[in-house]
């Protein structure tokens, strides 16, 4: 109402003007600015890839003041003239620009197009997985060591499960057993495996000792001892059946031989072997008796050293 009013008056005083043979200039209507887009690059970009923008405006009655670019699929991008950015999201994105003058007159918006694709990430990579030995012996352990890169997931069968890409874990196979470490990402899977082969125990004492194996009467010596492949182990004549591998602390009195046995076996075949430990008798302690003699008449000496 205010501006109609406004340009009523503008009128009328130009019409009186015009009655008064007076000279009357009418006053300028503010233009717009203009917008342009100098560039937006590269068009085509992957996700995560930096883009830059850069615009400029005109005004031909003033002068640009602020900027504002926008993208039909994220919104509000910046109010700077130009800028860069590499969170734009996938998708064909139509950006437009738009300039405001010194009159808090904004622009027309000019109009300029990108497409972001989705980003290529590397295959996952197996770059070794090994056992710290490959043969054992039923109720030994080993070790599996694995190092992965560009995973998003990686495992291990045999009920080991998900684990961290660079790693390690101690495993103890009951038979011969494969295990298949497997990689996840970049849209890529890889595999690795290593067979852990558990043989046959072969019945054997690999040691029975005695320490020390001379000892004083009273004293104590230790019995070690280890087998392989034995279903019972039986070490005599004191202590009857045994861990396949430990050890037992002795106490021997008197004077002679000690001789201990230990047997083996795994239901087929029987070992045994023997230590003997060799006790003796401490000397007694050495005593110094000394002896005052005092002679009587008769010549003879008491060891009371009374006189006769």
């Amino acid at each position: 109402m205010k501006r109609s009013l406004a340009a009523l008056g503008v009128l009328l005083v130009g019409v009186l003007g015009l009655l008064s043979g007076c000279e009357y200039v009418m006053p300028m209507i503010n233009q717009p600015p203009k917008a342009y887009i100098s560039s937006v690059t590269p068009a085509e970009a992957f996700q995560g890839d930096a883009i830059r923008f850069s615009g400029y405006g005109t005004d031909v009655d003033g002068q640009v003041v602020a900027y504002k670019w926008r993208s039909d699929r994220d919104g509000q991008l910046s109010t700077a003239k130009e800028f860069e950015m590499s969170s734009l999201s996938v998708g064909n994105h139509a950006i437009y620009f738009m300039v405001q003058d010194n009159n808090d007159t904004w622009s027309a918006e000019a109009r300029a197009d990108v497409k972001v694709k989705a980003g290529t990430s590397a295959p996952a990579r197996i770059n070794a997985f090994t056992a710290s030995t490959l043969t054992i012996f039923e109720g030994e352990s080993v070790t599996l060591t694995w190092n992965v890169s560009d995973a998003d997931s990686v495992s291990i069968d045999q009920g080991i499960g998900a684990v961290s890409p660079v790693g390690f874990v101690e495993v103890t196979p009951g038979v011969t057993t494969t295990y298949r470490l497997t990689a996840a990402g970049g849209g890529s899977t890889a595999t690795a495996s290593v067979i852990i082969t558990v043989q046959e125990p072969v019945l054997d004492i690999v040691f029975f000792n005695a320490d020390p194996e001379e000892v004083a009467s009273g004293g104590f010596s230790t019995l070690t001892w280890k087998t392989i492949g034995a279903t019972e182990v039986r070490l005599l004549p004191y202590f009857g059946a045994v861990e396949r591998e430990g050890s037992k602390q002795i106490n021997l009195t008197g004077e002679g031989a000690h001789v201990f046995t230990l047997v083996a076996t795994d239901g087929d075949e029987t070992l045994t072997a023997e230590v003997e430990i060799e006790s003796y008798l401490a000397m007694p302690t050495h005593r110094t008796v000394t002896v005052d003699t005092v002679l009587s008449e008769s010549g003879y000496v008491r060891s009371t050293g009374a006189p006769w």
